[in-house]
């Protein structure tokens, strides 16, 4: 499984990844300061997946440095539950809350983590390309409608409309909860699209 996320995010999602270097690590960090005055001077012209561990994702990342005659190599570690560098916070949410780690389900909880960085790094697209990734790969199913919803009958009948009412419910307290801690600001909006609202 380690070793097909590789593949997957090195081939399909390079930008992905140099994303995150700028993001969250000290490569993202001497970036921004080199290019304070002079923008371009120092660039990642190429990030590849070599490792993944509970913990972290490990990096090669080739520079391009002008000071130096030829691009070099760096290896850096981007840790699933990174927050934004402070240069990046104008342009990056830092207020999205780690997730809750899953040891039963290891490949799962790497699914969660991973959103959690693409959101904040204004990916969304990516995001249920990893739910996929992960529903193909063996996991419990995160993201994973349960098999006996019966999404096309109406009216949808008590246990699936307690189920996406519960949804949103917890959705509306976690958001609640997370404002009285002071993680994100005390403005929030509930979208719910529910099925039941298709008329077809």
């Amino acid at each position: 499984q380690t070793d097909f996320c590789m593949g997957y995010l090195n081939k399909h999602h390079t930008d992905l990844l140099v994303t995150f270097v700028e993001a969250f690590t000290d490569l993202g960090r001497e970036k921004a300061k080199r290019n304070a005055f002079s923008g371009g001077s120092y660039k990642f012209l190429d990030a590849k997946l070599v490792g993944i561990d509970s913990d972290n994702l490990n990096l090669e990342v080739t520079v391009a440095d002008r000071s130096q005659p030829e691009p070099v190599k760096e290896l850096i570690s981007v840790p699933l539950d990174a927050n934004a560098i402070e240069a990046k916070k104008r342009s990056y949410d830092t207020n999205v809350p780690i997730v809750p780690r899953n040891e039963k389900h290891p490949l799962d909880d790497f699914v969660r983590r991973m959103n959690r960085l693409c959101i904040i790094t204004n990916q969304p697209a990516v995001t249920g390309k990893l739910i996929q990734l992960g529903i193909q790969l063996g996991g419990v199913g995160v993201g994973k409608l349960k098999q006996d919803m019966y999404l096309n009958q109406v009216p949808h009948n008590r246990y699936v409309r307690q189920y996406f009412y519960e949804m949103g419910a917890e959705a509306a307290l976690d958001a609640v909860i997370q404002c009285s801690e002071g993680k994100i600001s005390n403005r929030m909006k509930l979208v719910t699209m529910f099925p039941e609202m298709n008329p077809s």
